[in-house]
């Protein structure tokens, strides 16, 4: 068995089960800010990888990461929902999002 093989099957068990637990723990406020900025810095660090690979031969570990991606993005979701209908509060990067998109119009929210 390749030993650089099991330490990355490892760490993809270690990964999925850190997800499930951030869905089942309630998260803190700061928790949920750190990971929102973890999630969009790997989504350009994802896309730039995809766009400036020489070739396609070198993205085959690009639909596992994908997944994981996917997976991790899912959990914050849930974890951010919990926190806004429990504590009606999503954190600093919800509402500077929510602020930029909304930009102070009654339209958008309708």
């Amino acid at each position: 068995m390749n030993l650089r093989r099991g330490w990355g099957d490892v760490a993809l068990a270690v990964v999925v089960i850190a997800v499930v637990g951030m869905m089942v723990v309630p998260l803190p406020r700061v928790a949920i800010d750190l990971l929102l900025g973890v999630s969009i810095t790997s989504s350009v660090l994802i896309l730039l990888a995809a766009v400036y690979a020489p070739s396609p031969a070198r993205l085959t570990t690009l639909p596992t990461i994908l997944l994981v991606a996917t997976l991790f993005r899912l959990g914050l979701n849930v974890s951010t929902t919990r926190r806004i209908l429990a504590h009606a509060d999503g954190g600093e990067v919800v509402a500077a999002f929510g602020s930029f998109v909304a930009q102070a119009s009654l339209v958008v929210g309708l």
